[in-house]
């Protein structure tokens, strides 16, 4: 082993032998003469053994540098952020309209449903346009962002071109349109669910589109799924900002978590988004999905505005909610402390008085301040003799009807009394008690499962007594949740 030297750095060499691998150092005297002792075997293991110890001080080295150089801190921030809305309906009907008129000034700009396009082939571009009210865009107040969604856009590639000109002729008129209403517009956003594996054809396409789109901002929406994909970042260099949205849902866990948005799950994207160093905003959910499967667990379909349709004998429902509650402690949590690159909340979407699947505004208004919105019962009597019942919601939030509703008019028993549909009605001192002046009125098992947004009446029954009530006050009534 003389004609061998094995130098490792040490003392003052060490620090900058860091920046450079450890190497096998043999004296120039020794590559130019003979070296019989090497082709030994007892020379061939030590050189083999000396080799091992390089192997492993390189990877002890590298685990240092690694330990002396961690991952950039995400800086944190706290106070308040601007919350904006999607309004996504296609047909602008007077409640579409009179909710943009009335309650888009509680936001700080609407992202309005410009337009889809849809690549059937390479010669067959389909384009469909909603019908916006500007009158009510402009009552809002508040600047308006184009929402643009597009399908099948990577299984036609040849047609692209021609999704490019039609993206362009729908941004063109949108912008248009609204200068003659005088309605602001800040940027044009993507909306595309690409597929993972085509992230970088995707960024090809975003870089051929951008100029047709100037000088308006594009932004785009981005999916979870993508934030472990190393196409994620040249993607993002082709717009101005991106929209992580959160609000998705795995068929195969349903029974287990039926959430639109998992609070803890969306938290745990925003983190790993905000790893990227790039501004972002995130899409959070206000509404509610019925998903069908069939009996051995596959999707048959998914209904996610209006009443579900007919599905196939044997199909399984479940129903999945946005969790009011849940996100409201998310957003306050966001006011406290949040990636300073989380620049803004999206709402999908904006609550419509017809909308069923969809939070009542009062419930929004509750989660966007960071507070659990709540729901709570109160029943009003009308009528002297019978006197009629109304069930009424007056909180925030959508929950079950009370368990059950007990009227007692002391030592008065009713003379008759009807439940109307959804409930039923019962004496329940008839039967060897002297209280036998209490009603208890029980909701039926398909209204006790129902959920009841606020602002919502309903006739629960009638009492007739053998004499007129003088007055309401004199009605004992008990809301039991």
């Amino acid at each position: 082993v003389d004609h061998t030297c094995l130098r490792f750095p040490t003392g003052a060499e060490s620090k900058s032998a860091r920046s450079t691998p450890l190497e096998l150092d043999l004296p120039r005297a020794a590559l130019t003469r003979p070296l019989p002792f090497v082709n030994s075997p007892l020379a061939r293991a030590v050189i083999t053994f000396h080799s091992l110890i390089l192997v492993v001080a390189g990877l002890v080295s590298a685990s240092c540098r690694r330990a002396t150089n961690p991952a950039p801190a995400i800086t944190r921030v706290t106070g308040p952020f601007p919350q904006h809305v999607f309004v996504w309906q296609r047909q602008w009907t007077r409640p579409v309209q009179s909710a943009v008129a009335t309650h888009g000034a509680g936001f700080a700009s609407l992202g309005v449903f410009g337009g889809q396009i849809e690549a059937a082939d390479s010669s067959t571009i389909t384009v469909i346009k909603p019908s916006l009210d500007w009158n009510a865009l402009a009552a809002a107040g508040r600047p308006v962002t184009p929402v643009f969604r597009l399908e099948h856009l990577n299984d036609v590639p040849a047609g692209r071109h021609l999704t490019i000109e039609k993206l362009r002729d729908l941004a063109l008129d949108f912008i248009r349109d609204a200068s003659r209403a005088g309605v602001e517009v800040t940027a044009v956003i993507i909306d595309y669910d690409c597929p993972q594996n085509k992230l970088a054809a995707y960024a090809s396409w975003l870089a051929a589109a951008r100029p047709a789109l100037k000088p308006m901002a594009l932004q785009i929406t981005a999916l979870p799924s993508w934030l472990g994909e190393q196409d994620l970042p040249p993607l993002l260099d082709q717009c101005d900002g991106w929209i992580l949205q959160v609000h998705s849902f795995d068929l195969t866990v349903l029974d287990r978590r039926p959430a639109i948005c998992d609070p803890e799950q969306a938290a745990a994207w925003v983190e790993q988004a905000a790893t990227l160093g790039r501004p972002f905003a995130v899409a959070l959910s206000t509404y509610r999905a019925t998903a069908a499967l069939d009996p051995q667990g596959r999707r048959v379909g998914l209904a996610l505005e209006g009443r579900a349709p007919a599905w196939p004998p044997g199909t399984r429902e479940i129903e999945l909610n946005s969790d009011p509650v849940g996100l409201a402690t998310l957003v306050a949590r966001w006011q406290t402390n949040r990636p300073a690159t989380l620049k803004s909340v999206w709402w999908y979407r904006l609550p419509v008085e017809t909308d069923t699947r969809n939070w009542r505004w009062v419930t929004l208004q509750a989660v966007m301040d960071g507070r659990a919105p709540y729901a709570r019962w109160e029943v009003v009597a009308s009528g002297r003799n019978p006197i009629d019942f109304t069930l009424c919601q007056v909180g925030e939030a959508d929950g079950p009807p009370p368990a059950r509703i007990t009227i007692d008019w002391p030592d008065h028993a009713p003379a008759a009394a009807d439940a109307l549909r959804g409930w039923s009605v019962d004496f329940p001192g008839r039967h060897g008690s002297v209280n036998q002046s209490k009603a208890e009125f029980t909701p039926t098992a398909e209204t006790s499962t129902r959920h009841i947004a606020p602002g919502t009446r309903a006739a629960i029954g009638w009492l007739r007594y053998h004499e007129d009530l003088p007055s309401p006050d004199r009605l004992q009534i008990t809301v039991v949740r």
